[in-house]
């Protein structure tokens, strides 16, 4: 019996979970090896990459898990960034980035990144996921 076919949605984004989870496994591998207590749970992204690539339910759930939660942070921090954003650094290169372009910058960015996370959210809620 052939399997159904994966999303494009779906495989892109288990490469690009792969390819970001992938350093912080390297990374903790490494300080373990050396003797550290070094442990970066981002490695968890590349797990769940995998397991998206290979098609497992239970890969999507904590995808859709960790992307709920990252989305949870997004919107604390755009709730409290009008109370606290004139303590954050903001830098673009080696420059600081001062004033108005700031906040777009910073605005903007969380924006993004929580279209992002809406994103991921919604290609695996569909469901030929």
């Amino acid at each position: 019996m052939k399997r159904p076919k994966r999303p494009l949605s779906v495989t892109v984004i288990a490469i690009l979970f792969i390819i970001i989870g992938l350093p912080s496994a390297w990374s903790t591998i490494h300080s373990q090896l050396n003797g550290d207590s070094h442990i970066d749970l981002t490695f968890f992204v590349a797990i769940f990459g995998i397991g998206l690539f290979m098609g497992q339910s239970w890969a999507r759930l904590h995808t859709k898990v960790w992307a709920g939660i990252w989305s949870c942070i997004l919107v604390v921090l755009f709730v409290l960034y009008p109370f606290y954003g004139n303590s954050w650094t903001v830098s673009w290169g080696d420059k600081e980035v001062e004033g108005l372009s700031r906040h777009a910058l910073v605005l903007s960015l969380l924006g993004l990144f929580l279209l992002i996370n809406y994103g991921i959210w919604k290609s695996l809620s569909s469901p030929s996921a």
